[in-house]
């Protein structure tokens, strides 16, 4: 019926996989970035994060500086053995939730893992799922935020951060005097799962508690 129009049917081709692949990545690239700022004057607050892991155990360190120049320092000690990668989201997304707490809105992140920072940022591929979850859950904690920064430094400029993830494990009893001890029991991505709250079903005690709550 439709020869008469010149119409002629192709089949449709398949998509490649890596074409659909780099679609994805190409789209989920743009959502890493950090949102704009509105207000350039905001008050922004600093944190520099450092995780450390050896034989001796693991722990990172935190320091939260708010605008005016005061300083909050937190130690943390793992209470299980991440790898270094591990150890740097670890103090990562910790310490942006340290911060979030503190009350800050905007913040400037430092770290000295070039791949926490590259990573988040999404310039660097992600491999195994467990760096993956961290790297889901570090977007999930800057979405606390108005605006963000992140930035990679040299360990000479994050020393603080550093001493603090090694002095955690070594001598917490001397650490509790200058800085927060925060025991972490286990990783951050392996969060409980919280179940939905279903509404209760109206019973014959129903109307017996409302009258004696609200006396109706």
């Amino acid at each position: 019926m439709l020869t008469q129009y010149a119409i002629e049917y192709r089949p449709r081709p398949t998509i490649k996989g890596q074409a659909l692949a780099d679609f994805l990545v190409e789209c989920t690239a743009r959502d890493t970035r950090p949102p704009e700022v509105e207000d350039p004057e905001a008050e922004w607050w600093s944190l520099a994060t450092d995780g450390s892991s050896s034989k001796k155990g693991a722990g990172g360190g935190v320091v939260v500086t708010s605008p005016k120049g005061f300083k909050v320092y937190f130690a943390l000690m793992y209470q299980f053995y991440p790898t270094n990668n591990e150890a740097e989201y670890e103090a990562f997304v910790n310490g942006l939730q340290c911060a979030r707490n503190l009350g800050a809105d905007y913040i400037r992140a430092q770290t000295d893992s070039a791949l926490v920072v590259e990573q988040v940022l999404g310039d660097y591929e992600v491999n195994g799922g467990r760096l993956q979850a961290y790297r889901d859950l570090a977007m999930e904690k800057l979405t606390l935020f108005r605006g963000y920064t992140i930035q990679h430094v040299p360990r000479l400029d994050n020393a603080d951060a550093d001493i603090l993830s090694k002095l955690a494990q070594d001598a917490p009893e001397h650490m509790s005097k200058i800085a927060r001890i925060l025991v972490i029991p286990r990783h951050s991505i392996h969060r409980l799962p919280v179940a939905p709250i279903q509404p209760a079903e109206d019973t014959w005690i129903t109307n017996l508690m409302e009258y004696l709550q609200h006396g109706l």
